[in-house]
């Protein structure tokens, strides 16, 4: 599978809500990934994300909790 077909937008989405721990891995895989992932404002959005419960978007679009 390659992931260039997704917009790298719909990339970030999806890592800021993953554990700091397995980000900081990340910033290994390319030095656009390191500068992109060392950015305080996706770290800021990555701490935010981290505190609050993660539950699947298609579920909170279908369900309202």
């Amino acid at each position: 599978m390659d992931l260039s077909c997704f917009p790298f937008d719909l990339v970030l989405e999806i890592i800021v809500r993953l554990p700091s721990k397995s980000v900081a891995k990340f910033r290994c895989v390319s030095r656009q990934w390191c500068r992109v992932l060392s950015d305080p404002m996706f770290l800021q959005a990555n701490y935010i994300a981290g505190g609050v419960i993660k539950k699947p978007i298609f579920i909170n679009s279908l369900y309202r909790f």
